[in-house]
């Protein structure tokens, strides 16, 4: 079994990013939970902690959420993001989905819903973890032999009758 994920809640809302985080606590797959009221601790704790699930707020004090998303899709960050927001303009919604978002959960929020979301996020990062990447890894390292060039030749192996 792989090591529960950190996960960090981006909320100005202190206490309702608490209420989630107690919540939160209670859900298996989880060892830390961080919270960033702000864009730009969210940005530290990020770079810090690395974590592998952000619940993201849209509208924060410095800026909005999904700034912060397509900042993360283009350093290609490897944890889950749902959003969690009262934004529902099917802009706002458009454009987290298209960004690649594991979730939208619109304010105020069933924890029921919340709980489905961060057990599915928990547990796909572990089938990717266990499965995918080890199976993945172990493919590149048989098929690159077979893609590099011989330099007698200037033909790849593969390719060689």
């Amino acid at each position: 079994m792989t090591a529960p994920l950190t996960l960090l809640i981006v909320e100005d809302e202190t206490p309702l990013a608490e209420m989630h985080a107690e919540y939160i606590r209670h859900i298996p797959g989880f060892s830390q939970i961080l919270l960033a009221g702000n864009l730009a601790q969210a940005r530290m704790m990020i770079e810090r902690f690395k974590p592998g699930l952000i619940l993201l707020d849209n509208y924060l004090p410095d800026g909005r959420g999904i700034n912060l998303l397509h900042e993360l899709v283009q350093a290609h960050y490897p944890g889950d993001v749902v959003f969690t927001t009262a934004a529902s303009d099917m802009e706002t919604v458009s454009e987290a989905v298209r960004c690649g978002v594991f979730d939208y959960l619109i304010k105020p929020i069933a924890y029921e819903r919340l709980g489905q979301t961060l057990t599915v996020s928990a547990s796909v990062n572990i089938c990717w973890k266990v499965l995918i990447a080890p199976a993945r890894s172990k493919l590149m390292r048989c098929l690159m032999p077979m893609l590099a060039v011989n330099p007698k030749t200037n033909c790849r192996p593969a390719l060689t009758p």
